[in-house]
């Protein structure tokens, strides 16, 4: 009986083994376009990620040497358990070599580990002494020097995301990372750039193009860089001061990239506050926390065919253009940058909707003087607003009164 069933196992197996065989053989002779797709491409890409992802800290290094010093250490005891006779035939000089042997060697993988995991090896950072900021020019004068700017240039070549007014001048983003500028001399202060920006040919740690922001006014700096994340630095000495935060929790946890509210003119500092699909958040620039966050649709607003902002040093500036039923309406609204606290809410205007017709909304303005536009609806008009305070008793200049 034994051996009958020994014989039937042999043949099952046999007859598994070739099935899988003949499977094999018409899997590769379909897919005959993708040979060796495994080995040379999907091994090397899974490398290429593990060595992208992971070399900002000791944790994928240590865990290799941890892995081999472990395995060693396994079959070294296994030795020791299976004879412990032979123990007793060696020398005590043998001994104590072997010993010291088994200290040196974790010691040195362990610093190994260490260095490789170092990411202080990746980066060039230079701070600076702090120096008094000196006041922003109101016209423009004779010109002082010039600098190359990076090949990062947008909207055809007019505007230029990568440059930021912060500091004791202005930022400058590049590939690498970010350098920081004298606005008087020229002349630079400090920078932070990456030296792992390419892996073999592949895009590394990069700079990401135009999430470049100056806040605090000009105070703070922040950039974000890929697999590495947002940073924030003093902008007057380069110092860093944050990786981890609410910020950089809220932006991670969201689904799409933060959108920001920008500055007026584009390269100004904005308080750093951000919106996704349902809500403004506002942060403190130098901790990254979470200071405040309020609805994207001011109250009395169901759904928005418009949406316009402007920051000012004053106030955050909102005007929606909604929708809601029957009827079309232009709601205004002011916050506190900081605190996010409602200085003053107005519905503008009210009318019957008309299909695929809404009024558009606009914002539009001059330092801290605003004028809110809504068009394209039977009662167009404008309003201009000097003060947040006095948004809902600023005049009410309609088109019809102008004729």
């Amino acid at each position: 009986m034994p051996r009958a069933f020994a014989t039937v196992a042999c043949l099952l197996g046999g007859a598994v083994l070739i099935a899988v065989a003949i499977a094999v053989v018409r899997l590769y002779r379909d897919w005959d376009g993708h040979r060796g797709l495994a080995h040379s491409f999907h091994a090397v890409e899974a490398w290429h990620r593990l060595r992208l992802q992971n070399p900002l800290f000791g944790q994928l290094p240590t865990a290799f040497a941890a892995s081999a010093l472990l395995v060693i250490g396994t079959v070294s005891a296994i030795c020791v358990f299976v004879l412990p006779e032979q123990l007793r035939r060696l020398s005590k000089r043998a001994l104590i070599i072997s010993a010291v042997i088994g200290v040196v060697i974790p010691a040195a993988t362990a610093v190994a580990a260490v260095r490789a995991g170092d990411d202080n090896r990746n980066v060039d950072h230079t701070t600076a002494a702090r120096a008094t900021v000196p006041a922003r020019p109101t016209r423009l004068g004779t010109q002082q020097y010039r600098i190359r700017m990076p090949a990062n240039w947008y909207d055809e070549g007019i505007r230029n995301e990568g440059l930021v007014a912060a500091g004791t001048g202005y930022v400058v983003a590049s590939r690498q990372g970010i350098t920081a500028y004298d606005g008087e001399t020229g002349t630079p202060r400090w920078h932070y750039l990456r030296r792992n920006t390419e892996y073999r040919g592949r895009d590394g740690i990069v700079y990401h193009a135009g999430t470049l922001r100056s806040a605090d006014n000009g105070a703070v700096v922040l950039a974000e860089w890929a697999t590495l994340g947002w940073m924030a630095f003093d902008a007057n000495t380069g110092e860093i001061l944050w990786q981890d935060s609410d910020f950089t929790r809220d932006a991670n946890a969201q689904r799409d990239a933060p959108t920001f509210v920008a500055g007026e003119p584009w390269f100004a500092p904005a308080p750093l506050i951000t919106y996704g699909r349902s809500e403004f958040r506002g942060y403190d620039a130098r901790t990254g926390a979470r200071l405040w966050s309020a609805n994207l649709l001011p109250q009395g607003c169901a759904t928005a065919n418009y949406l316009k902002i402007r920051v000012t040093t004053t106030a955050f500036y909102r005007a929606a253009g909604c929708v809601d039923g029957a009827d079309q309406s232009v709601i205004a609204t002011a916050l506190d940058p900081r605190t996010g606290a409602m200085i003053g809410n107005r519905e503008l205007m009210r009318a019957a909707a008309v299909k695929d017709h809404n009024a558009f909304v606009g914002i539009d303005g001059d330092g801290d003087t605003v004028v809110v536009r809504w068009l394209e609806s039977p009662d167009n008009g404008e309003i201009v607003v000097r003060d947040p305070a006095r948004l809902v008793t600023a005049a009410i200049v309609r088109d019809r009164d102008r004729e």
